[in-house]
């Protein structure tokens, strides 16, 4: 479903039965397929690094015992120690398919949504960022923070937004009428080496590329 690459060059892979890494240097795979609570870790859809120790996936079917809530499952790169985080059973908008998106910040936040945005605070709770809705794309920003596309901002409607959310939770909101940004919905974002955003609309829009440097597109 998914892949990344954690900061050792190794490449992760979301799949139907959980997380499969491959290495770089062995040339070869490990699957990681159940929790340290013998449950299976099925379809994981979405799959991120901190950039540091960590890999995250997102699976609409753990904790399938308690229904299948839903969760977040870390695996430790250097040991393969597995920690899993369950979403609150109550007032926590997620759907078993790919609309979700999840990004992991450098501080190790989960930043989950579609209809809409949280993020998990380490401790235990999961929090709702308020006023971001309908989420079409996301990324972590290495310098700190995530950036993201929404469809609603604020309750405005009327402009796509790309917005970059800092570690401090300070917003900066990008729309094609305060900004060069294209209008339309966005459907993937990358951000390369140099700190340039990608930025591609969704399939059915008008073809458009982009990039933005943080202040000329």
């Amino acid at each position: 479903y998914c892949m990344v690459k954690d900061k050792n060059g190794s490449l992760w892979a979301g799949t139907e039965y959980g997380l499969s890494r491959y290495d770089v240097g062995s040339k070869q795979w490990t699957n990681y397929c159940s929790t340290p609570g013998h449950e299976l870790m099925l379809d994981v859809l979405q799959v991120d690094t901190d950039g540091q120790n960590s890999v995250y996936g997102y699976s609409p079917y753990l904790f399938y015992s308690l229904g299948g809530i839903g969760g977040i499952m870390k695996v430790d790169i250097n040991n393969g120690n597995i920690e899993t985080t369950a979403f609150p059973s109550k007032n926590f908008q997620h759907t078993p398919f790919d609309d979700n998106r999840m990004a992991v910040d450098t501080l190790g936040r989960p930043w989950f949504g579609y209809l809409y945005l949280y993020y998990y605070d380490g401790t235990g709770e999961w929090h709702q960022f308020t006023d971001v809705n309908i989420i079409r794309c996301m990324i972590k920003d290495f310098s700190g923070g995530v950036w993201l596309g929404a469809v609603i901002y604020q309750n405005d409607l009327s402009n796509f937004h790309l917005l970059h959310i800092k570690n401090d939770f300070t917003t900066v909101d990008y729309t094609s009428a305060n900004s060069g940004l294209i209008p339309w919905d966005k459907g993937r974002l990358y951000l390369d080496k140099e700190g340039i955003l990608w930025i591609t609309p969704d399939f059915y829009e008008a073809n458009s590329f982009q990039s933005f440097d943080g202040s000329n597109w």
